[in-house]
C-alpha cells in the first residue's frame, strides 16, 4: 500500500489555496480604503469639534477674545481641505488658527454644493451653519465607499453615517 498524495491532489490543495488567499487579499486592500476614508471624515468631525471646543473654551486668538470660530471646508474633487479660523467683532479681522488641513484622495460634496461654513460663537458654542439654515451635511466619496456627515445648528449635534447622504 502506498501512503501520499497524488499529484492531482496537491494541484486541486494548492489552486483552492490560492483562490482564498486571492479573496482574503481582495479584502484587504477593500478596508484599507474605507479605513482611510472613515479616518478622513474624523478628520472632519475633529475639525469641527475643535473649533466648538475652542468657542466653548472661550480661548484667546491673537490675545484677543474672539466671536466665534469658523471651520470652512469646500466641496472638491480630490485632496481637499479645511480651515479653522477665529473672526473678531472686526469682520474685517479674522486669524487662520488651523490652515490646510488635507485630506488626501477624498472628494467632498455638500448639501448646497457650495462647501461649509460652521461658525460656534462664543460664550456657549452655539452652531450657525448660514442664515436660515438647520441642517447641513458633507458627504466624503473615495471612489469605492461614502460616509455622510450631518449636522444640526438647533442642537449641536455632529453625527457620522456609513453611506450616501440623504438629499
Amino acid at each position: 500500500m502506498k501512503r501520499g498524495f497524488t499529484l492531482i491532489e496537491l494541484l486541486i490543495s494548492i489552486a483552492i489555496f490560492s483562490l482564498l488567499s486571492t479573496f482574503v487579499v481582495a479584502n484587504y486592500n477593500g478596508n484599507e480604503r474605507t479605513k482611510k476614508l472613515k479616518n478622513q471624515t474624523q478628520l472632519v468631525v475633529s475639525g469641527l469639534e475643535q473649533a466648538q471646543n475652542k468657542a466653548l473654551a472661550g480661548a484667546l486668538a491673537d490675545g484677543a477674545t474672539p466671536i466665534a470660530y469658523k471651520l470652512t471646508i469646500m466641496s472638491c474633487d480630490n485632496n481637499c481641505n479645511y480651515i479653522i479660523t477665529a473672526v473678531f467683532a472686526d469682520s474685517e479681522k479674522e486669524e487662520v488658527l488651523v490652515d490646510q488641513k488635507s485630506m488626501s484622495g477624498v472628494s467632498i460634496t455638500t448639501s448646497d454644493n457650495s462647501g461649509l461654513e460652521a461658525e460656534f460663537s462664543l460664550p456657549r458654542g452655539r452652531m450657525s451653519l448660514g442664515e436660515g439654515i438647520s441642517t447641513f451635511w458633507v458627504q466624503l466619496y473615495n471612489g469605492d465607499n461614502y460616509f455622510c456627515v450631518n449636522l444640526t445648528a438647533v442642537s449641536g449635534r455632529i453625527d457620522i453615517k456609513n453611506g450616501r447622504c440623504q438629499p
